[in-house]
């Protein structure tokens, strides 16, 4: 009987963890002012850093991503309900681990990103901000004598710091 007590004892908070969660979901939603948004643009991203082609990689990402994880249609400025505008401010490759000899074994790309979503005008109403993020860093990590190469590292920065965007703008708990 003592065995017992003991066990309904700990699974007590357990129960009542797990109860207090139940309000909370995850998943898609639009934010406030876009709830009946269908379509949304996505600009091509401003390249801010030294590295080319990063403005075309990342916009393809973000797309991708848009597409994978929302309801949402991409569509062309003048047929979105909504536009996503933004920048990528900043490329940066750490050094994470070097060598006895001084050379660099182990790297991180760390990503930064501004954007903006507004609402397009329709029906006479004026553009509208809904949402903003200044400084959305994302990161990817590679060794230099693994499999995986810096341009690989760097897709995965890049898929990442889309998906953290898409995450920021999109999802809720």
């Amino acid at each position: 009987m003592k065995t017992l007590n003991r066990k309904a004892i700990w699974l007590l908070p357990v129960a009542i963890a797990l109860t207090s969660c139940a309000g909370y979901t995850h998943g898609f939603r639009l934010p406030e002012g876009a709830e009946d948004v269908e379509t949304i643009a996505v600009d091509m991203f401003r390249n801010r850093t030294l590295y080319m082609n990063l403005d075309s990689e990342f916009t393809l990402a973000l797309q991708r991503e848009i597409e994978a994880k929302t309801p949402l249609r991409i569509a062309s400025r003048d047929e979105a309900d909504t536009l996503i505008t933004g920048s990528i401010e900043d490329y940066e490759r750490v050094v994470l681990r070097g060598t006895d000899t001084d050379e660099v074994s182990r790297y991180r790309i760390i990503m930064t990103v501004n954007y903006t979503f507004e609402r397009l005008p329709s029906d006479g109403a004026e553009r509208r901000e809904i949402r903003r993020a200044v400084n959305l860093k994302r990161s990817a990590e590679y060794e230099v004598r693994s499999a995986v190469t810096e341009s690989q590292a760097r897709a995965r920065a890049v898929r990442r710091t889309a998906r953290g965007l898409v995450s920021h703008l999109f999802e809720t708990w």
